[in-house]
């Protein structure tokens, strides 16, 4: 039983150490604190997210979807009837130059009604890697989504 706890110890390091999708920062492109800012479609092209400042901090909300629908997974049940359009799913990101990221954030998942943390980086100016975590930021226990700047939808 030690044998396989070991084997799996060393698996799980060196996952963690060697794999370039779990790398936490892209610094081919740098970036400025509100180069974030603007409308974002995310992956499945059925809802944009508008990112905008928020006192010190970054925030973003849904502004657009396809079907549109309501929170229906939230964890409190008499938030269920609130639409997804205008709902904040972004929330206290800060911008950390060193890292060329905005870190400290939290992301809500319509989809399961949960938060997670959240990290947000550009790799160019048009996109944005979108990498929601449980735990600690270079773990692999998440999930990284690349969303495209695109105009305002209407």
């Amino acid at each position: 039983m030690k044998k396989y706890a070991l084997t799996v110890s060393m698996l799980i390091l060196a996952l963690v150490f060697s794999s370039p999708a779990i790398k936490a920062d892209d610094k081919a492109y740098k970036s400025a604190p509100d180069d974030v800012i603007g409308t974002w479609m995310v992956p499945a092209g059925d809802a944009t997210v508008s990112i905008s400042k928020c006192g010190s901090q970054y925030c973003g909300k849904i502004t657009w979807m396809q079907k549109p629908d309501v929170d229906s997974k939230n964890p409190d049940k008499s938030k269920r009837s609130t639409p997804l359009v205008g709902m904040q799913m972004l929330r206290d990101f800060v911008f950390n130059a060193e890292k060329n990221r905005w870190d400290d954030g939290k992301i809500y998942d319509p989809d399961s009604g949960d938060t997670y943390q959240c990290m947000l980086s550009l790799t160019d100016k048009n996109t944005l890697k979108v990498k929601g975590f449980i735990g600690f930021k270079w773990a692999p226990i998440g999930r990284t989504e690349i969303w495209t700047r695109t105009a305002d939808k209407k």
